[in-house]
């Protein structure tokens, strides 16, 4: 249970900090991301209403 937890708000930092980053910043430096961090992003983003929606997800990864 807290492996999940720290898990999802990892997931969460690293939303932020992307979020931050600006479209400049990637095109000059040509960043990738792994796939199963983008989508981990994408879940992280869905509303609070989705919650049994996103842990089905996460268990799908």
């Amino acid at each position: 249970m807290e492996r999940m937890k720290r898990k999802e708000e990892e997931f969460l930092c690293r939303g932020h900090i992307l979020n931050a980053l600006s479209s400049p910043i990637y095109t000059t430096h040509q960043i990738t991301l792994p796939v199963e961090f983008l989508v981990g992003v994408i879940i992280a983003c869905l509303p609070k209403s989705w919650n049994g929606y996103k842990k089905k997800l996460k268990h799908d990864e």
